[in-house]
């Protein structure tokens, strides 16, 4: 019995390895590096940092520093060349610690686009 236990718990394993590994994104990803302007609260500064890669729902902001998921933040993104800011409300669904071989950071759901601003980024990434 314990060793068709282990083996259930083996594959188990497998399985939930696989899934981590699927890309489950609803939106394809733009690789970039846009200027993005971010805060935590109101009463806060703007940080400064760069967009790793960009889509409809959502961006993956490079930083030292990554709030824990669930954070809710203000996001201000200036594609290249200065054009039409893109602003809004996102949640940070996953953080990237440094020193994990690969680029540190935190991944930002979108909540809060209006219309306006969902049609400028739509076309930022057409392009």
């Amino acid at each position: 019995m314990a060793g068709l236990r282990m083996a259930s718990f083996g594959r188990a394993r497998e399985v939930l390895m696989d899934h981590s590994m699927t890309d489950l994104r609803r939106h394809p990803r733009r690789s970039l590096a846009w200027l993005v302007q971010y805060r935590f609260d109101v009463g806060e500064g703007y940080r400064v940092e760069y967009a790793q890669d960009l889509s409809e729902s959502g961006l993956f902001v490079r930083t030292d520093q990554p709030h824990p998921p669930g954070a809710v933040v203000q996001l201000q993104i200036t594609p290249r060349g200065g054009a039409g800011l893109i602003e809004g409300i996102g949640r940070v669904v996953r953080r990237v610690d440094p020193g994990r071989g690969e680029p540190a950071g935190m991944g930002i759901e979108f909540l809060q686009l209006d219309l306006e601003t969902r049609r400028e980024l739509q076309s930022h990434l057409a392009a």
